[in-house]
């Protein structure tokens, strides 16, 4: 039998291939929306964790340095990227957890103190050398339990499983028995020719991570604690005009205008700014935005990290004093009584950014 095809049916086949085609390479576009959410999803959830907040406590609690991340404007803001766009890169410090843990319960009266770890660190957790206020981020660490909260501690030596730390608040402090050490880390986020780059303070240059991205911007609200991600991401397709921008509703004009600019001067046929000319705008585009810290995140409820200062699960630190303490003041004598009081126990929790096992 052989199947004939009239010629009213060629059209309609062309216009449902070319559909199914423009399907896919939107599809293309929103792969790559979800692979920036994917490396923005863990630094933004730990963002803050151990860290002060204030610009002043920021820089001193890492020693006043002139090198990045340590003299930022806190453990999160945004600036002009490299694409010339307003907030079009973020900056962002992190803390991670670690493979060891303290194997004491720590009490120093100076801001130095030495002590034991459960076990020896993992290979490249830690710098090759040490020194007072170090360059080298790896050689910065957080105790979620340390009391005052939010100290970071500069690594100065290590010896087999003994370590000595040292802050740069030049505070006594305590910290309790069991407790994870957590690494400190920091990104720079942004667009540069239609690709993504984070920078990685933990490793040299910067890194290309998603092609195809075409422009990044970031709203970050301190006191509402959310930061949202405006993503526009293309597909693969060249066509012979301007395809709508998927989604460019949920962008704010004065990020999305740019790119509408764009279409009107090719159906106009203007290129008087030769900025425009370089630009490959006959693409599937795709304008997403991604909300964290906020109960209408599309993330899940566990997963919506805490910004700038981390949660106090359960009693507070001085809650917890009158209850096991009476008549006890100090900061040490309080942390002391708890992690006698729970030798036998897990680790007392007084200030973390997230429930941890």
């Amino acid at each position: 039998m052989m199947l004939m095809i009239t010629f009213p049916l060629l059209p309609a086949l062309k216009a449902s291939a070319d559909k199914t085609v423009s399907y896919f390479d939107y599809m293309r576009a929103h792969v790559r929306t979800s692979r920036t959410k994917a490396i923005l999803k863990s630094p933004v959830f730990y963002c803050g964790l151990g860290m002060p907040v204030s610009p002043s406590k920021y820089k001193r609690s890492f020693g006043s340095q002139k090198f990045d991340p340590f003299r930022w404007e806190g453990p999160i803001g945004v600036c002009k990227g490299p694409s010339g766009l307003d907030k079009s890169e973020l900056r962002i410090s992190y803390s991670r957890k670690g493979s060891t843990k303290a194997a004491d319960a720590v009490e120093s009266n100076l801001d130095e103190a030495r002590f034991m770890l459960h076990k020896f660190p993992e290979p490249n957790e830690l710098g090759e050398s040490f020194s007072d206020n170090s360059p080298d981020i790896r050689n910065w660490v957080f105790f979620p339990s340390s009391v005052p909260p939010a100290t970071p501690f500069c690594v100065t030596g290590l010896s087999g499983k003994e370590i000595t730390v040292k802050n740069s608040m030049d505070a006594s402090f305590s910290i309790c028995r069991g407790d994870r050490v957590h690494h400190l880390r920091a990104l720079r986020v942004y667009v540069l020719n239609d690709c993504l780059y984070t920078k990685d303070f933990r490793s040299p240059g910067d890194q290309p991570r998603v092609p195809g991205i075409m422009d990044i911007r970031f709203d970050v609200d301190v006191p509402k604690k959310t930061v949202a991600v405006y993503i526009l991401a293309r597909g693969d397709k060249l066509y012979d005009s301007p395809q709508e921008i998927s989604g460019k509703e949920k962008w704010p004009e004065e990020y999305i205008g740019y790119w509408i600019l764009f279409q009107t001067l090719r159906n106009t046929n203007s290129y008087a700014n030769e900025k425009f000319q370089e630009k490959r705008y006959d693409l599937s585009l795709v304008a997403r935005i991604q909300l964290y810290g906020n109960d209408d995140s599309p993330l899940p409820s566990r997963s919506i990290m805490q910004v700038f200062c981390f949660r106090q699960m359960g009693r507070t630190a001085s809650e917890e004093g009158k209850r096991s303490t009476a008549g006890r003041s100090s900061h040490e004598e309080l942390v002391q009584g708890l992690c006698r009081r729970r030798k036998d126990r897990s680790p007392v929790r007084i200030y973390t950014g997230r429930r941890t096992s």
